[in-house]
């Protein structure tokens, strides 16, 4: 059966949906089958992140409305053979369809895959819910500033009244300058401030900003992170990407100083 993880945000505008779309690339390259669910119903942005949304024919609407079987509605990635995209194209955020309703149209193919991502909406309106209801573990994606902490802690307190008990977070468009600068929380400082495991950071990178569906590149410092999340995802233990290693020493502090200067 799947591992069920739902990743979400206390806000919007944090990167979810790029990571969730990048990791399960990542995670189907290291040959496990996985399936991406867009549980984001208002907003619906995962087949574009992968550049697939010319291909959608059926979506989540038409499985629970009965106008199609679940697997008529999979998109295959274009890069990744084991990986396949459930599309959320016509849904509304105030549809009547139950968590209960997604959830037993994805135990129907839970056998199929190693992997079943859920990309929820953020914030913690019924979409939210209905999404967080859906899985077994959650990941809680934030960005170092205080505002996004303090969403992130009501997520995980309302996530685990759940009965969810594995929470983890994913610190995202990380500074490694700022960081070293004293600005923003350290990524050693926020499983003591969220009371969470951190299950990776992601450096605030070009190269996922400009993705626009493609494949991450190799030599990209956010494959390396996403890679080192899923090493942990899978084994449940590893480093973590330290964004700040390249800003420290003489030639860093240069690295710093031109940073703030762009």
């Amino acid at each position: 059966m799947a591992r069920k993880i739902v990743f979400t945000s206390g806000k919007g505008g944090v990167g979810k949906t790029t990571l969730v779309s990048q990791i399960g690339r990542k995670l189907a390259s290291l040959n496990n089958r996985v399936l991406l669910v867009d549980a984001d119903f208002s907003l619906n942005n995962l087949d574009l992140a992968l550049g697939v949304e010319n291909f959608v024919v059926y979506d989540l609407f038409d499985v629970l409305s009965g106008n199609c079987r679940i697997r008529q509605a999979f998109i295959k990635d274009k890069y990744e053979k084991n990986l396949y995209i459930l599309p959320s194209d016509k849904l509304s955020a105030n549809s009547s369809f139950s968590a209960q309703n997604i959830k037993t149209a994805l135990l129907g193919v839970s056998k199929l895959f190693d992997f079943i991502l859920i990309d929820s909406p953020a914030g913690i309106d019924n979409g939210f819910k209905r999404a967080v209801l859906c899985a077994d573990e959650a990941v809680v994606v934030i960005n170092s500033s205080f505002e996004s902490l303090r969403d992130a802690d009501k997520v995980i307190n309302i996530i685990k009244s759940y009965d969810i008990d594995k929470v983890s977070l994913i610190l995202n468009r990380a500074r490694g300058d700022l960081m070293m600068s004293g600005y923003g929380v350290s990524a050693e400082n926020v499983k003591d401030l969220l009371k969470c495991s951190l299950l990776g950071v992601v450096p605030d990178s070009d190269a996922l900003l400009t993705l626009d569906g493609k494949k991450l590149s190799r030599l990209s410092s956010a494959d390396k992170a996403i890679s080192m999340i899923c090493n942990k995802i899978l084994t449940g233990r590893g480093d973590i990407y330290d964004p700040t290693l390249k800003y420290k020493g003489f030639f860093g502090s240069i690295k710093r100083s031109l940073r703030k200067s762009n």
